[in-house]
């Protein structure tokens, strides 16, 4: 959450009550999507507290309401940082605590205007449309390189130039030359 102990204190707290009625714990934390730093910074806060990193929640989204044409280019390009860009800069640093652990879920919150597009919502919808492909391919690359290295470089991979064979990903995996969908999803559960 931005600000959670300035602007949003009150969302915060409100949070907070609401997690002291169910088990578990829950921490409010200061991460901003588009600075990879606080990203990078919120994780290694989590990791410290908590020891590991369970679940993330992908909910950041700027709206913009209006006509399409109104939008400046500067201001459809922020819509996709902070809607899109931002799941990306947060991944980055979950990702490599979730491989280590062999664990945990990525649980996006996507728009139905992605599905039945509404006027006015151009630029929302379109970051949004990018979120949700965002979310569609990390599934299937966090399942399909679960089983590698930890290198960081073993996560580069390009389509055209190598099978699923070549790419080292166990037969379960392999239906017709694609990573069958049912196993993708589950994303780093295993």
């Amino acid at each position: 959450m931005r600000y959670p102990r300035g602007r949003n204190a009150e969302k915060a707290e409100a949070l907070l009550a609401r997690a002291e009625e169910a088990p578990g714990g829950l921490s409010v934390l200061e991460l901003d999507v588009l600075s990879e730093e606080s990203a990078a910074a919120a994780v290694e806060e989590v990791v410290q507290q908590a020891g590991g990193l369970d679940v993330v929640v992908h909910n950041a989204a700027h709206l913009l309401l209006g006509v399409t044409e109104a939008f400046s280019p500067e201001e459809v390009v922020r819509a996709f940082d902070v809607n899109a860009v931002g799941a990306l800069r947060v991944n980055r640093a979950v990702l490599p605590v979730m491989r280590r652990q062999e664990s945990g879920l990525l649980l996006w919150i996507g728009s139905g205007t992605t599905r039945a597009v509404p006027p006015f919502l151009a630029p929302y919808t379109a970051a949004k449309a990018a979120f949700d492909a965002f979310a569609e391919s990390t599934a299937w690359e966090v399942t399909a390189l679960r089983h590698r290295d930890h290198d960081p470089d073993a996560r580069r991979l390009h389509p055209r130039h190598r099978t699923l064979r070549q790419r080292g990903l166990p037969r379960r995996h392999r239906a017709h030359g694609r990573v069958q969908q049912d196993r993708a999803l589950p994303g780093l559960h295993g």
